[in-house]
């Protein structure tokens, strides 16, 4: 269980993550959409819902295999890849 700074710690590291999947689908052209509760978040809180500790984040098969491709093309600083 979280105590509520950790807790706001890790939206505001997920947050960024979210700009930088965000930044590069819109470079890319690729679609994505939010779900669950970080959809639920958005639009009723306008940030996270209060308890919510992940990312909901969907795309097609398709659409993942090119996020994926520009990724690894583009490997943002700060993060790196745990499976190669």
């Amino acid at each position: 269980m979280y105590d509520r700074h950790m807790l706001r710690r890790l939206q505001l590291t997920q947050l960024e993550m979210l700009k930088m999947v965000k930044a590069i689908c819109e470079e890319h052209d690729i679609s994505f959409s939010l779900y669950g509760g970080t959809l639920l978040g958005a639009v009723r809180h306008k940030a996270f819902i209060p308890w919510d500790d992940d990312l909901d984040i969907c795309m097609t098969r398709s659409e993942f295999s090119r996020f994926v491709q520009a990724w690894e093309n583009k490997e943002p600083d700060g993060y790196y890849d745990l499976v190669n």
